[in-house]
């Protein structure tokens, strides 16, 4: 799996804004704008819970057809997918330390898919 993400490849799991077509990410079009506009209320000046409130008011459910959290909004905007990138090995000794053993220096590489949000906007963010 260290291997696939150091070429890019994607190691799997779902993700919103993305379909998975043999063992590939695909833009999922429709997702794709949710995801968008997250990131564009964000820079707006909008918090997480209204985020969330405004997707869920919206009508717009996540990819297993719940209402969006604070927490989903959040792990959207912190994913470093969306700009490209593929990140792994973020957490260390996770069976021993939990929540604690978070890796300081990750593997960060640009991924094989298509990226939804622009490097100037994921910046900003």
């Amino acid at each position: 799996m260290t291997q696939r993400a150091k070429e890019g490849s994607w190691n799997g799991g779902v993700v919103f804004g993305y379909d998975s077509t043999d063992k590939e990410l695909i833009v999922n079009p429709i997702e794709a704008e949710i995801v968008q506009l997250i990131f564009t209320l964000y820079i707006e000046g909008k918090g997480l819970k209204a985020i969330a409130d405004h997707l869920n008011k919206a009508g717009y459910r996540t990819k297993r057809s719940k209402h969006f959290s604070i927490n989903s909004t959040a792990t959207i905007l912190y994913n470093t997918i969306y700009n490209g990138k593929i990140r792994w090995l973020q957490v260390e000794n996770w069976d021993k330390k939990r929540r604690h053993g978070r890796n300081t220096n990750p593997l960060l590489v640009n991924g094989k898919h298509k990226a939804i949000i622009s490097d100037e906007l994921w910046n900003i963010v």
